[in-house]
């Protein structure tokens, strides 16, 4: 492969991994299937407005499990670190 080549190649790749890409909190919840919106929306009720601590792991494991949905744990995370931010601006 020639310098010309892999510089080429090089910035593909680099013009890959660093554009936008779509993904975080809003993407999931909006991915998530009907079954599952009443859990979550309980959920985050009890965490926003109740201050209750919820494992993120354990949500993860119970989408996956009882909606065949899957998702990160570090995103689930996320998303009950705002609720928890949520509930302390509140109080």
């Amino acid at each position: 492969m020639t310098d010309t080549n892999k510089e080429q190649v090089i910035e593909n790749l680099i013009s890959k991994s660093t554009k936008k890409t779509t993904g975080g909190m809003e993407t999931w919840l909006t991915r998530m299937p009907k079954e599952a919106i009443p859990f979550i929306e309980t959920l985050a009720d009890r965490v926003e407005n109740h201050g209750q601590k919820a494992n993120a792991r354990v949500v993860a494991e119970i989408l996956e499990e009882q909606y065949d949905f899957t998702v990160s744990r570090s995103r689930v995370r996320l998303w009950l670190v705002d609720l928890e931010k949520r509930h302390a601006q509140k109080n």
